[in-house]
């Protein structure tokens, strides 16, 4: 297992976004947490990223979960102060056979990440809707 370390992604103005790590996962079911320090903004209204990991029931594969929350502020008018309108919660679930070769399930994640990160999925979540 991997030291937690920072996570950097690009925005849609291909900023770089960092999440900085706040806490290691002590073992399994134990959740790795990163939030995104804006300055600007009070710890709640950050961004959050929170990985767990554990066996499945049977012990025949690894689940991995993760979810990400991202919340849509303004500067209230009336305060001067920053406010949520709203927050976009993000899960992924993935179980990963333990029957499989690592470099197999290495090479079909990249995949399935990339697809998520395709051009299509990237404009069906910001609609809201999928193609038809």
């Amino acid at each position: 297992m991997a030291a937690i370390s920072a996570i950097t992604v690009k925005n849609s103005a291909n900023v770089d976004v960092i999440f900085s790590p706040l806490r290691g996962a002590a073992g399994d079911k134990a959740t790795a947490l990163w939030r995104v320090e804006d300055a600007a903004l009070p710890m709640g209204m950050r961004v959050t990223l929170a990985i767990s990991t554990q066996d499945n029931g049977p012990k025949t594969a690894r689940r991995l979960i993760a979810d990400c929350v991202v919340p849509v502020t303004y500067t209230d008018p009336a305060t001067g102060l920053p406010a949520v309108l709203a927050r976009i919660p993000a899960h992924l679930e993935v179980t990963l056979p333990t029957n499989v070769a690592s470099s197999l399930l290495a090479d079909r994640t990249v995949m399935q990440m990339n697809a998520f990160a395709s051009t299509a999925v990237k404009a069906m979540l910001a609609s809201g809707y999928a193609d038809n």
